[in-house]
């Protein structure tokens, strides 16, 4: 049922006879991943030594997940932990295993409740420091300096920003299949730190999107008896709910802009679905698209001047893009099959879709002139694309119909060679990003 609700909302009209036979391929990016000496943390004593152990399993899971980056075997290394913290690097023993930067990290004890973790960062190559730098806190936040540690790393020698200390706001799914409980959850972007935001019940809940400052959520709630489905907003704190607009229909496919003061949505009405736009100070409700079609999944530009989404305006789906005030409509998808969810780049440069084809679902993304399509994955069901904050990876949901309709929430970088799963005991789907706080 959830999975036919969903279909209903972002794709009343997926499906339909195939355009042109066009053979379709996946488009991957190519790509050398970065040599890294990424040498053990370093306690400097006894009674730090059990954090730093954690701190360093989480760092390197981290940056090894990314894919940016070959991990160089430390069974390999000739300079050992105890020469490299007390006299420096030795850069030839680096040069020798073709390393093209080198970690330092060490871990001390500042007192019974917090820590301190400094990062020296080198280029092998020309023996200079990119990156020192310290980080204090309590102890009981480890996880969240571990994944700072990587973010530096990252963004140091990548240029992009990194993303690891960041979480996930999405659909949990558990229980028998005649009774789903579902419920709004957080966690970390490597599937740690799990917490809801909502209890389980069986009311269906959908496309949770958390504001720019992490503050309030929007999601889908169709209510305890699963009726007259509408737009709700939670405060995160408070954790109090209202539902957003006075709409006498369906209200769906909400998203806030990047500057957290309006909400688009899509009003279905009379077999119709239109996009309003709210105000969330002054509560006024502006309409941006008209005519007898089913305009939705509508997402902000990163400067909130224009608004991507999808429409069947030509008899089936395709991609569009307007002007916030509703004007100057374009078309931008032309290629064969339906288009779907597009969701904007926080970079500007992209933006990410759904596309079906002859049976097959693809993870896909184009400029905002519709020119440069990628297909970076595939699979009996892929949808529901979400950017990381720096807009070098996307979030999304792949179900397998084989295992009853499994749904999982998986992550692909731009390359499209590298994917994973985010591992989550129960189902997941519908997943955001929340950026780092």
């Amino acid at each position: 049922m959830i999975r036919f609700l969903q279909f209903l909302i972002v794709g009343l009209f997926f499906w339909g006879g195939d355009a042109q036979a066009v053979r379709v391929v996946i488009d991957r990016g190519h790509f050398a991943p970065i040599p890294l000496a990424l040498t053990k943390v370093y306690p400097a004593d006894s009674e730090i030594y059990d954090l730093s152990q954690k701190l360093e399993k989480v760092v390197q899971k981290d940056l090894r997940s990314c894919g940016q980056f070959k991990l160089i075997d430390p069974l390999a290394f000739i300079q050992n932990l105890e020469s490299l913290h007390r006299d420096g690097p030795r850069f030839g023993d680096w040069r020798i295993l073709h390393a093209q930067a080198l970690t330092r990290v060490k871990v001390e004890n500042r007192d019974r409740k917090n820590f301190k973790v400094t990062l020296s960062l080198y280029d092998v190559f020309t023996q200079k420091v990119l990156e020192e730098i310290a980080y204090l806190g309590p102890k009981d936040e480890w996880r969240k300096m571990s994944h700072r540690i990587a973010d530096k790393i990252y963004e140091r020698l990548t240029g992009e920003q990194g993303y690891f200390d960041t979480k996930l706001v999405f659909v949990e799914e558990s229980g028998p299949r005649t009774r789903r409980q579902r419920r709004l959850m957080m966690v970390d972007q490597d599937g740690e730190n799990l917490k809801s935001l909502t209890k389980k019940g069986r009311t269906i809940v959908m496309t949770p999107r958390i504001s720019p400052k992490g503050n309030r959520l929007v999601y889908l709630d169709f209510g305890e008896r699963n009726r007259v489905p509408r737009v709700r907003i939670m405060d995160m704190k408070s954790k109090k709910h209202q539902t957003l607009g006075k709409f006498p229909g369906m209200t769906y496919s909400p998203r806030f802009s990047h500057d957290g003061r309006k909400v688009v949505l899509s009003f279905s009405q009379s077999g119709n679905s239109s996009l309003y736009e709210m105000d969330l100070v002054s509560r006024r409700v502006k309409r941006l698209s008209y005519g007898d079609v089913i305009d939705t999944s509508p997402s902000y530009s990163p400067d909130d001047r224009k608004i991507v989404f999808s429409s069947n305006r030509p008899g089936n789906v395709q991609i569009y893009v307007m002007d916030s005030n509703g004007q100057n409509l374009k078309r931008i998808s032309y290629g064969p099959g339906r288009y779907a969810t597009p969701v904007w780049s926080p970079r500007g440069d992209l933006i990410a879709f759904t596309k079906q084809y002859k049976g097959q679902f693809y993870i896909g993304v184009m400029r905002p002139d519709g020119t440069g399509e990628r297909l970076l994955t595939t699979g009996d069901v892929v949808e529901d694309p979400e950017w990381a904050p720096g807009g070098q990876m996307i979030l999304f949901t792949r179900t397998n119909p084989r295992r009853r309709g499994q749904s999982k929430l998986n992550i692909i970088d731009l390359s499209g060679f590298n994917e994973r799963r985010v591992p989550l005991k129960a189902e997941g789907s519908g997943g955001s990003w929340v950026g780092s706080r």
